[in-house]
Parts: C-alpha cells; sequence; structure tokens
C-alpha cells in the first residue's frame, strides 16, 4: 500500500506513539497511565530494544501501528540468540490491510541478518483469533510455554534461523524468496494442526522435544526439525539432500552407561553432489568433502565416554558446495541416584549429637536394588537406618543417619547401591554444614551456592545470580532477589531471571566468612557482589564496579530489587516526615514487569528524596525482613 509506510522509530515520533498507546491504553505498566514521550524513551532504552517499528499513513498524517523487538517480556529475559515480539497495536481501522504482513516481513529481515534464532511472543490463550494467526506464521507451544502470571501464554517461533538456512540450502533458490516478498512471506509455512488451541506444537524424536517446519517454497519440499532445548537444527530435508544428527539412546544418559550420537546424511537428488561432515571437537573431519552418488547414504556413531557427570554437546557441520549448515544435539550425563535433605534448613552444631533425615531418589526407569553403603570420610561413626534399599524407577525413599560429635566443616555424604550383579549405582556427594553458632558457612552444590549461618540460609544460582532467603525457625523464604543489573536493559525485577557469566571468587570456611561473586559484562566491565553475614541474623551486600576499556560508552546504572515473599506482611518505610506503615497488597498488579506485590502509587512517594533512608521493612507473625 503506497499511502502507509512501515520504517524504524525515529525521536520525533515518540509523542505521537505515545498517543497512540495512551487511546488504546496499551502502555507498559511500569511506567503508568497516561505514558508520557519521556516514560516511553525511557522505557525502549530500559527494555533494550533492538528495532521499534512503525506504521505510518501518508493519507492521515499519523502513527498507525507499532512493533518493538527487545530484550525482554513481562516476564522473562531473552536467552542468547533470541528476541521478543511486544507492544505490537494497529489502529482499529488499518487492522484489515497489510501492515501486519509488513512490519513482520520486516522484523524477520532484521532478526535474519542479525544472527538471531528465535522470535517470542505472548498472547492470550483465550484469543483464539490472535492464537491462530501467531501460530500460521510458525510460533508455536513448547513444553516449557506455560501459563505466566499474568494469565498470558508464550509462544516461539524459529523463522530466522529456518529462513538462514533455507537461503543457504539450495543457490538456485528463487530470488524472490520468502524472506522478501511481504504479502506470501509465510504462506510458504505448512501450518499444524489445532490452530486456533493452545495445545503443545511439539513433539519427540529421539528422546528429544522437537518443533518441525514443513515448508513448500516454489517447487521445493523442505523439512526442518529443531530441538527446542537448544534452539538448533538436528534434521534438515530437502529434495536434494537429508541430514540429521541425535543422541541414540535419548538425550539422558547415567554414569557407566552406553550412549551415543548418530549422524546420518544420504544424497536425494538425482545427480551426483558433494558433502563434507565435521563434528567440533570430535572429528573435525569426520566425513572429507566427498561425491555422493544418487541415493547413496552415510551413517556415524560417536560413543561418548559417561564416566563423568556434565552435558555433551555435539555441534556437526553438513558442508556442501555453496554453503555450510550448522547443526547440535546434546547429551546430559547424570549419576542414576540423588541424595537430598529432607529438612534443608536444618541447623546442625559442631561438637554435638546429630541426625539428618536423607531422601534418595532413583533416577532410572528400571528398578534399583541392591545393598545401600555410605560414604563419608569426615563423619566419625556414622549409623544408617537401612542396609538395603529397592527403588522403582523415579521413586524416592527416606533413611536417617546419625552421629556424634562432628568438627566444623563441610561435610560430603554419597551414597551407592550394589546389585546382585555386581553393578553399583551412585549419587553426587551432598554437603552437609556442620558448624558453630556464631560462624557462617558456604559451599557449592548441584550449580548454587549456599551461604548459611545458625538463623539464616541463603542459596545463590550460579547460572543467573538470582537469590533466594529463608528463615530456618518458620522454614519460610523472606526474601527473593535477583542479581544487581549494570546498564539497560535493566531486567532486575523480572520474574524470571536470565543466564550470567558469573563466577565464584570464594567462599567462607568458617575461617573466611565472604562469598564474593563476580559477573563480567560485554563491554569489559566487573562486577563484584560481596555477601557476608554481619550476624546470624543479618546478610549485608556490598557492590564493586571496575569499567572496562569502553568505560567512556558503557553505562554506569545499577539496578537491584528485592522481593518479599511474605504473605500476610506489612511494610515499613523512613519518609522525612516520619515512618509509614502500610499493609501489602498482592495481586493489584499482577501484570507489572518489576514486582510480585506492591502498596498503590498513590500511598508511597515515588521521588527518591521523600525518604529519609534507603530501606524497607516487611513484618509477618514475628518475622521482619528487611532490605
Amino acid at each position: 500500500d503506497e499511502a502507509l509506510t512501515v520504517r524504524p522509530l525515529r525521536d520525533e515520533d515518540i509523542p505521537a506513539v505515545a498517543e497512540l498507546l495512551n487511546r488504546a491504553n496499551f502502555v507498559p505498566a511500569s511506567e503508568g497511565y497516561p505514558i508520557s514521550p519521556e516514560g516511553l524513551r525511557r522505557h525502549l532504552e530500559e527494555c533494550g530494544t533492538v528495532l521499534f517499528l512503525v506504521a505510518e499513513s501518508h493519507v492521515h498524517r499519523k502513527i498507525v501501528g507499532t512493533l518493538s523487538l527487545c530484550a525482554i517480556s513481562e516476564q522473562r529475559v531473552a536467552s542468547p540468540g533470541e528476541i521478543f515480539a511486544t507492544m505490537f497495536l494497529i489502529h482499529p481501522e488499518f487492522r484489515s490491510g497489510s501492515i501486519p504482513h509488513q512490519m513482520f516481513t520486516v522484523a524477520l529481515q532484521t532478526l535474519v541478518m542479525g544472527g538471531y534464532n528465535c522470535l517470542s511472543v505472548t498472547v492470550n490463550p483465550a484469543n483464539v483469533t490472535a492464537l491462530s494467526l501467531y501460530k500460521r506464521i510458525g510460533l508455536y507451544r513448547t513444553r516449557a510455554c506455560t501459563i505466566d502470571y499474568d494469565g498470558q501464554l508464550e509462544l516461539r517461533g524459529h523463522q530466522p534461523l529456518i529462513i538462514r538456512t533455507m537461503l543457504g540450502v539450495n543457490s538456485r533458490l528463487p530470488q524472490e524468496s520468502w524472506l522478501t516478498r511481504a504479502e506470501h512471506g509465510w504462506h510458504f509455512l505448512i501450518p499444524p494442526e489445532g490452530l486456533r488451541t493452545s495445545n503443545y506444537d511439539t513433539s519427540f524424536w529421539h528422546g528429544l522435544e522437537v518443533v518441525t517446519y514443513d515448508l513448500q517454497a516454489e517447487d521445493w519440499q523442505l523439512l526442518f526439525r529443531i530441538d527446542v532445548k537448544q534452539d538448533k537444527l538436528v534434521e534438515m530435508r530437502t529434495d536434494e539432500v537429508h541430514f540429521c544428527i541425535y543422541p541414540e539412546q535419548g538425550p539422558r544418559a547415567f554414569i557407566g552407561d552406553t550412549a551415543e550420537v548418530i549422524v546420518e546424511c544420504t544424497n536425494l537428488a538425482d545427480v551426483p553432489r558433494s558433502y563434507g561432515i565435521a563434528v567440533e571437537q570430535v572429528a573435525p573431519e569426520l566425513l572429507p568433502v566427498r561425491t555422493f552418488q544418487p541415493g547413496e547414504s552415510w551413517r556415524a556413531v560417536l560413543p561418548i565416554a559417561t564416566t563423568q557427570v556434565g552435558s555433551y554437546i555435539y555441534h556437526a557441520t553438513l558442508q556442501q558446495e555453496h554453503c555450510a549448515i550448522e547443526f547440535s544435539v546434546g547429551v546430559d550425563v547424570q549419576e542414576s541416584l540423588e541424595l537430598q535433605r529432607v529438612q534443608p534448613l536444618q541447623y546442625i552444631p559442631s561438637q554435638s549429637p546429630w541426625d539428618a533425615q536423607l531422601c534418595l531418589t532413583n533416577r532410572r526407569p528400571e528398578q534399583v536394588r541392591g545393598k545401600l553403603r555410605i560414604h563419608a570420610p569426615t563423619l566419625p561413626d556414622i549409623q544408617c537406618s537401612q542396609t538395603e534399599i529397592a527403588l522403582e524407577g523415579q521413586r524416592s525413599c527416606e533413611f536417617v543417619l546419625n552421629g556424634r560429635a562432628a568438627e566444623t566443616a563441610i561435610h560430603a555424604i554419597s551414597v551407592e547401591v550394589c546389585d546382585e550383579h555386581g553393578r553399583v549405582f551412585t549419587s553426587m556427594p551432598l554437603m552437609l554444614p556442620i558448624f558453630e553458632a556464631e560462624q557462617s558457612m558456604g559451599y557449592r552444590q548441584q550449580g548454587t551456592l549456599y551461604l548459611e549461618s545458625s538463623e539464616l540460609v541463603a542459596a545463590i544460582s550460579e547460572q543467573t545470580g538470582y537469590l533466594r532467603l529463608w528463615d530456618r525457625q518458620s522454614g519460610k523464604i523472606m526474601i527473593r532477589e535477583p542479581w544487581p543489573d549494570l546498564g539497560p536493559p535493566l531486567p532486575g525485577g523480572l520474574k524470571r531471571s536470565k543466564p550470567r557469566a558469573l563466577t565464584c571468587l570464594s567462599l567462607p570456611n568458617g575461617t573466611r566468612d565472604e562469598l564474593v561473586c563476580e559477573e563480567r559484562l560485554p563491554h569489559g566491565e566487573r562486577l563484584l557482589r560481596t555477601m557476608r553475614f554481619i550476624t546470624p541474623h543479618v546478610l549485608a551486600f556490598s557492590h564493586r564496579w571496575h569499567p572496562g576499556p569502553e568505560a567512556e560508552q558503557a553505562s554506569t546504572k545499577m539496578r537491584t530489587l528485592g522481593w518479599c515473599m511474605l504473605r500476610k506482611d506489612v511494610l515499613t518505610v523512613p519518609l522525612q516526615e516520619g515512618w509509614k506503615t502500610e499493609s501489602v497488597i498482592y495481586g493489584a498488579y499482577p501484570f507489572m514487569r518489576h514486582e510480585f506485590e506492591t502498596v498503590p502509587f498513590s500511598d508511597l512517594p515515588m521521588e527518591p528524596e521523600s525518604y529519609s533512608a534507603n530501606w524497607s521493612a516487611f513484618s509477618e507473625e514475628g518475622i521482619t525482613a528487611g532490605m
């Protein structure tokens, strides 16, 4: 439509965009209604906006549509290679026109050129019209896409990855491809069944959860299968070649078991074709480039050494005459048994007799039966309530360990079960901290850092830096806090935290009482966060920021936000005119990006200078949590 233009946002458009959003009551909750031009600028910056498209009507001389591609949504932060499509709004008078097609096409071109693999949106599952539209263009529901706190359903699509692969599959593809044809951009996709339902759109293939894209481009039949866990290709079928990589025994293996990755390639063309195959870190030249005759197949079996726990990722490359296409598959190797504490908040003092109730889970699908052995080298004279065990697949049982006085230390406990055939099934070590009342202890357990006092337990995710703080006496979680964010985008208050490049520099051991973690940022900056117990009841934080070589361009803003998790609590804050106490209202603004709970805006001032100090306190039934 020559009377309409879809283009990137300009600064002079912002007042008109704010007016459009206000008229539709389609404003971000974190900015309030009505949104101001300054609030919209701040929102776009803090969301890490990659592209903001506007549709401009030349006849009416106004903005009639918007679409934003950004790094965060209302619920979580985008994974590497992923982007969110938000603020998709079209004036009612223009919804039957070409604006949606034009916007989606321009957005796809940007994502393909930018190297993105995945596009995610949220939709109200009751809006079957929108649900059907999204599924028709390849946005599907996976098992991880659940109804979120706001009643929205997340859909994910791999159109950027598919298009980038599709354009490289054969150089003879029509130049007027589906990437550049707005009116037919997604008509090549054969939609799945159940377009108007919120059912899952994925299936299982060799144990992997996959989404399948069937396309018909001109006279081409194309099939792409994507592992949704990695957002990577695992199978491709065209009129010329079929290639796939998959785990023969499934994506999960156990210590000592057989695990293999299979690589297959078949020439489907009517004439000879040349292909080469490489698998990174395993066989850089697994198959040197050679000629495949019509119908010729090739297959390789790559064994995995299941001697250590970990994730083993295999990156394969199919080298064709005109392009190289990448595939990837992973296998997680685990221990057969998992050992946990039934009462993880139990405090065990040193130099006193102790007992601990443990839970043993059989992760295997089949039964594990045999003699139970306990390994705890630093715990003398321990006794176990069971000596033999019989556990069905995926089942658990409990038993009790007790012992005499133990020294202050982090004690490692592991178990093994030896069956009648001589097979031994083991667990990862379970850390059992034993220390004096005025000390603090830190340790690492299955991807989580723990810092404990005799009154509180803090758990910090090594993947995200997310903090959870428990009170031992009540058994309640009191505080949840994401890792601080440095510079936009600022998703610190999101309900799901993002992966980060974190390193633990030190753990307290009874004599050294600080836990120090470091995050390295893209521009070379480093944020160090130190946590230590001042008293058994008080956990203190300090931060140090080290600018990188591009510090003059990098922002030094830092945002951190804690959430109180008590459910009948009263909030106290120190205002200039005195302390103010209000009951917390839960669920008043569940759609807001930055918090689970809130006191209405009208009750508390928003200006920092209105407060006499930078703390707040939450109280519930004798428990007080302060930040």
